[in-house]
């Protein structure tokens, strides 16, 4: 089975390449079609279509990582659209992390996942990383009540604060997840 990938930023575009060996289209995914600011962070696996929540991200350590570099204008597409055009035929199973744009991205989507996705894994946030991106709790009803799948799994990620780093319990807060959705038999 193959798979497709979708990246904005033509530097992770071939990195994607490299490292996937797949398909990589050239689009950022959001709810509508159109141009938006993409925000390229020092860590280029960071950038978003949503600006950094910097007051959250200077409580841990590494928060450069988050530092802006660049704006840019990027044209984004939804998943019906590409749908629509013939660029997708089908899907069993979608894969997002895109840093704060999920629940966007599945809504542009809403018509082909429901037709064709059987499963999905969804990185969620249970913190604000980004300004004004949805929580865990908003991407969880939309993919239950609005695609009709479950959730199956979550593998948590823990951060601590700079100022707790090295004391205490060693797992920290939970700060995001990826979630594992598949439809009912």
């Amino acid at each position: 089975t193959e798979g497709v990938c979708f990246e904005a930023d033509q530097e992770e575009q071939e990195r994607l390449r490299t490292l996937t060996g797949e398909t990589v289209l050239p689009y950022a995914l959001a709810e509508r079609c159109g141009e938006y600011n993409l925000y390229l962070t020092s860590n280029r696996a960071n950038s978003s279509l949503l600006p950094p929540n910097h007051n959250f991200f200077n409580l841990y350590p590494e928060s450069e990582r988050m530092n802006i570099d660049e704006v840019v204008q990027c044209q984004c597409v939804t998943i019906d659209s590409l749908y629509e055009k013939g660029i997708l035929e089908r899907c069993d199973f979608i894969k997002l992390d895109t840093q704060g744009s999920e629940l966007a991205i599945l809504r542009g989507g809403k018509q082909f996942l429901s037709d064709h996705a059987l499963g999905m894994e969804v990185e969620v946030e249970f913190r604000q990383l980004y300004k004004n991106q949805p929580l865990f709790r908003d991407v969880d009803k939309y993919v239950s009540e609005e695609l009709n799948m479950e959730l199956v799994d979550l593998r948590h990620s823990y951060w601590k604060y700079s100022e707790g780093f090295g004391t205490g319990q060693r797992r920290g807060s939970i700060i995001f997840a990826n979630a594992l959705y598949f439809r009912s038999p």
